[in-house]
């Protein structure tokens, strides 16, 4: 008689855990490959110019497939600017945008050409940016990426040191601690 092994369920902790991991990692691979949620990039807010609605730290994802219009938040880039800005549209002038941050009294400097944006946000992921400016420092990198292959590593010597010598994982039973047999008739 041939006997099929059922695969087991997992349990109510393994699902638990399955959920926060995936919670946990889906906002940054969201940044690290935005296409596949939809928007064309993503950045991290560094200054508090639109606070309320936006935070240091908070990651904004932008679309660049649609025309921006007063009260969209965009994200556009000057030449020479190292560093793209994300401000609301607050006006047009002969087809060039007038921006300000929400925490801003004025309204920015210079006029934004259609050229210079790169998209209007679509999705903000609070706080996830300060984890990715952490990873982008030596101790972060080195923490993130060098330590999981550290862990690993030491993972694989310890079960290659517990293997016997022909291939068997060593028996967590010790030599003489079961029941010795007995001759009695």
């Amino acid at each position: 008689m041939t006997r099929f092994l059922r695969p087991s369920r997992p349990g109510p902790a393994q699902l638990l855990v399955t959920i926060v991991l995936i919670a946990a990692v889906s906002p940054f691979a969201g940044f690290a490959v935005p296409q596949v949620l939809g928007p064309d990039a993503g950045f991290v807010v560094l200054s508090g110019s639109m606070e309320p609605t936006m935070s240091p730290g908070d990651v904004v994802m932008v679309d660049a497939s649609g025309p921006a219009g007063i009260g969209d938040v965009i994200t556009y880039s000057r030449p020479g600017d190292s560093v793209p800005t994300t401000h609301r549209v607050v006006g047009v002038v002969d087809g060039r945008y007038e921006t300000k941050g929400d925490a801003n009294e004025n309204v920015d400097a210079g006029t934004v050409p259609p050229e210079a944006i790169v998209g209007r946000v679509v999705l903000t992921i609070p706080l996830v940016g300060h984890v990715i400016l952490w990873a982008n420092t030596p101790v972060g990198y080195v923490t993130l990426v060098v330590g999981p292959l550290v862990l690993l590593g030491a993972s694989e010597l310890l079960a290659w040191a517990r293997r016997e010598p022909d291939g068997s994982k060593k028996s967590a039973a010790s030599p003489g601690a079961g029941a010795e047999a007995s001759d009695d008739s």
